[in-house]
């Protein structure tokens, strides 16, 4: 590098220069000492409770022959490879001091079917959380949820082997894909940073019969769990907001948190700056036309949303948000079950309509909500 005539000749100069490049040198210091180190695969709950609540994952698990399993292997592969997140960089052999940990875990392995004559109509749902833990206190920072839904249509009953496949390809393909896309989103939370957590999930009466298999109990609250889940991600990922997990209460809990090697680590979900309530109030089906080629129905669904201090019993924010979508058939064919068109349009209002709403409160936004957002 060459100097000019000027910066030679001008002391003042030249330090200011120095100055700059010194500053620069340390404020990408700074950026690149931020270290996460990689905590590893695991499941949501007890190791006892692995082989009940993700049964055909524990049989994914079961097959491998080396130390490391299936998705062991998977996550750690992809994140060797892409260890370079939002704000910071896993650090995936645990080479430096970082008391901050991710790990991967599966909280939903659900699999349910329909039957069409001698057609077997199957509906994945698969879910995982990034979480974002500090070891020193042993608590949760963020979540970031990863939700996939997938249908599949089979000629009789679908064997064991065929589902344990299908569900290999979802965590290759379907959860890795929306992880890659969604990498540089994932974030520690900024100094000073506030928290925001689903806190309530209620349904009404009236919402009761279109839940299916959900509308009893203890049914309701893993429904409620599933959708507190979807909010938290498009909370997290399409607002940049540092949300902590759904822990079924205002109060601080204690999650459990298995890894492949049998061992069970507890940690606690500290009480969020902010608390949201969610209520379904009601889900519609209305026709909007009929042919003799197809019929068009609008189904939709009206839920009441709430923003708090639950410690101060403070509310900052309350809307009715209503969103309602098309669905199309041919004539005479029947629906298997009408749930799947109701759950599509509370999860599609969850995904987009509620943080477009909130975006459009200016107020909202600069009051509440940057307070708890990630830089």
């Amino acid at each position: 590098m060459f100097s000019s005539w000027e910066e030679r000749n001008n002391p003042k100069m030249s330090k200011q220069i120095l100055l700059i490049l010194a500053l620069t040198i340390v404020t990408g210091l700074l950026f690149a000492s931020q270290m996460v180190k990689y905590a590893g695969f695991c499941f949501s709950g007890s190791y006892a409770d692995i082989s009940k609540n993700y049964p055909y994952t524990q049989k994914i698990l079961e097959e491998s022959d080396s130390p490391q399993s299936y998705l062991d292997k998977l996550f750690y592969d992809y994140f060797s490879v892409n260890p370079e997140l939002g704000n910071f960089t896993l650090d995936i052999e645990h080479k430096t001091q970082a008391t901050l940990s991710l790990a991967m875990a599966l909280n939903r392995e659900e699999i349910a079917f329909e039957y069409y004559g001698k057609e077997t109509k199957a509906i994945y749902n698969l879910g995982c959380t990034v979480f974002i833990m500090d070891f020193s206190d042993m608590t949760v920072l963020q979540s970031y949820p990863i939700n996939v839904t997938y249908i599949d249509l089979y000629n009789g009953e679908p064997e064991q082997q065929t589902i344990i496949l299908t569900l290999k390809k979802l965590y290759s393909d379907f959860i890795l894909q929306k992880l890659e896309s969604n990498r540089k989103n994932i974030y520690i939370r900024s100094a000073g940073s506030l928290t925001i957590k689903v806190a309530n999930v209620n349904f009404q009466e009236e919402a009761l019969p279109f839940l299916g298999s959900y509308k009893t109990e203890p049914e309701i609250e893993t429904y409620a769990s599933i959708v507190a889940q979807h909010l938290t991600e498009a909370l997290a990922f399409k607002m940049n907001l540092t949300v902590l997990p759904y822990s079924r209460s205002n109060l601080s809990y204690k999650m459990s948190l298995s890894f492949s090697d049998a061992s069970i680590q507890n940690f606690t979900i500290p009480s969020a700056s902010y608390d949201i309530d969610l209520n379904v109030k009601r889900f519609l089906k209305k026709l909007y036309k009929e042919t003799a080629a197809e019929r068009v129905d609008l189904y939709g669904v009206e839920l009441e949303m709430r923003i708090y201090d639950a410690e101060f019993n403070q509310e900052y924010w309350k809307q009715t948000i209503q969103n309602g979508a098309a669905k199309q058939i041919a004539a005479g064919q029947k629906i298997g079950n009408e749930f799947y068109n109701y759950n599509e349009i509370l999860l599609l209002t969850l995904s987009d309509k509620i943080p477009a709403t909130l975006k459009e409160d200016k107020k909202l936004m600069k009051g509440i909500l940057k307070k708890c957002a990630n830089y």
